[in-house]
């Protein structure tokens, strides 16, 4: 047998969560190059972490400085490039926000925004990322809930 005409390629994105407005927790997402609406990710470079990876491409892409955390999930998907189908791993963290100002990348991201849960869900412009927003939402609602018992 021939080698397969396919390869893995590593990816990881984080879902940035600010938690202290006063309107409750919002989400960030990004209008890809594409004209879809996402979260920001990227590949990682040679001797990087999927962490490192994924803080540096929220960094890179919106301006946003992010502490990832708990692993949220992994999604898998294939596409064609240069005739070769290419399959893709993305796994994704949630993530704190830490500081910065949103400020999109040229050429890579046509706009980065701030929206609340609602939104949020109704932002999943590629079907298969549906489940790590759910997740996302879950394990952020639940710390909130969590935190409001301490208090």
């Amino acid at each position: 047998r021939g080698k397969s005409m396919t390869s893995e390629e590593l990816a990881a994105g984080v879902v940035v969560v600010d938690r202290d407005p006063p309107s409750g927790p919002r989400f960030l997402v990004i209008l890809d190059r594409f004209g879809r609406w996402a979260l920001p990710k990227g590949h990682l470079d040679p001797g990087e972490t999927a962490v490192e990876a994924a803080e540096r491409e929220v960094l890179e892409e919106t301006g946003v400085r992010t502490r990832a955390g708990e692993k949220i999930g992994t999604i898998r998907y294939s596409f064609w490039r240069g005739g070769l189908l290419r399959r893709k791993r993305v796994d994704y963290y949630l993530g704190d926000y830490l500081g910065g100002d949103v400020r999109p990348a040229p050429g890579e991201v046509a706009r980065v925004r701030w929206v609340g849960p609602d939104e949020f869900l109704d932002s999943v412009d590629y079907p298969g990322n549906r489940p790590i927003y759910l997740a996302a939402l879950d394990m952020v609602t639940r710390a909130e809930l969590e935190k409001g018992r301490t208090r």
